[in-house]
């Protein structure tokens, strides 16, 4: 039986051993596993090229020359946006390009993918986490409280937690009673 995929949809994926940092992903629900596809962006050493230019302007800053700090300073600023740009259109055509692979090409396509067998799912809690915002803006404009969808997939091999917008949710609750029956809890939480 060839392997093919059902459903995909967009996501973050939490890196818990990262400390939760979150980071864009393709969720790929095929007959038998799901595939999750981290899509890279531009090689993080050439964001050395900021790094000179504020190396530039700080020395501008310590020889006190204006003109050396200001060409530095924007330097920096013009190279932080464009790289930012850059590595995000490179992501986007990535995930396009890599949604009309095979299962086995997608694993292949970035070394942060990764498959989770629906045979290797143990549980599957999805929990909803009121949050409200604090801070200034808080004084100024009261603002309801907001819902954040977390999933997180206990298998086999360790812990694997994604974050999925309201309107993707009720497909991905669909697609994991359809692979993994009986496994979903169901927790409400207020942060």
């Amino acid at each position: 039986m060839v392997e093919e995929i059902v459903d995909f949809f967009d996501a973050y994926f939490l890196v818990l051993e990262e400390g939760g940092v979150r980071r864009s992903c393709t969720l790929f629900f095929t007959s038998s596993r799901l595939i999750v596809m981290v899509p890279e962006g531009i090689n993080p050493w050439i964001g050395g090229v900021a790094a000179i230019a504020f190396v530039v302007s700080f020395v501008g800053l310590l020889l006190r020359d204006v003109t050396l700090f200001l060409t530095g300073f924007s330097a920096v600023f013009v190279a932080v946006i464009f790289l930012v740009l850059v590595d995000a259109n490179i992501r986007n055509r990535r995930r396009k390009r890599v949604k009309q692979f095979p299962p086995d090409e997608i694993l292949k396509a970035g070394k942060r993918n990764l498959e989770i067998p629906y045979s290797d799912i143990i549980k599957v809690r999805h929990e909803v986490v009121e949050t409200v915002e604090t801070g200034v803006s808080r004084i100024f404009l009261p603002t309801p409280p907001s819902e954040r969808h977390t999933i997180e997939l206990e298998t086999q091999k360790g812990r694997h937690a994604f974050l999925i917008e309201i309107s993707e949710l009720a497909r991905f609750i669909d697609l994991m009673n359809r692979f993994v029956p009986e496994k979903i809890e169901e927790k409400k939480s207020e942060d």
